[in-house]
């Protein structure tokens, strides 16, 4: 698998089994993310400091790129340290992709979670006035 060239700063995704895992490039072939729920080791729910091949597990990795980045990429990988070690992981409220957004764009969000939430909740709809139309 060939590594697109990446830069400090750059915010990583990688596809996993039904969502995306985002980080954000410090250098040096090292990626800091939340290790979520799945993480295989005593990191699991924290801010760790990974090497890239451990962050992607082989899988294609791909650069986001976003339209406002009101930081320096060095100021982005100063803020992805100051929480390095963070153990506060919430899938829905506080999960990797909203520590890279808040890192390059001091924005807390996750467009994956809400993405999750509208189908779950458009769907539920469906059920609901099908059930009360039987």
């Amino acid at each position: 698998m060939t590594t697109p060239p990446l830069t400090l700063g750059d915010h990583l995704a990688v596809r996993r089994l039904g969502y995306s895992h985002h980080g954000l490039y410090v250098g040096n072939g090292q990626v800091i993310h939340y290790q979520g729920s799945f993480a295989n080791d005593d990191q699991t729910g924290q801010i760790g400091l990974s090497m890239l091949d451990d962050f992607h597990r082989g899988q294609p990795l791909q650069v986001v790129s976003h339209s406002s980045r009101p930081f320096s990429p060095e100021e982005c990988v100063a803020r992805a340290f100051s929480r390095l070690g963070e153990q506060d992981y919430h899938l829905l409220f506080n999960n990797c992709e909203h520590f890279v957004l808040w890192c390059i764009e001091d924005r807390h969000s996750s467009p994956q979670v809400s993405h999750a939430t509208t189908a779950l909740a458009a769907t539920g709809s469906q059920l609901l006035k099908s059930s009360q139309g039987s």
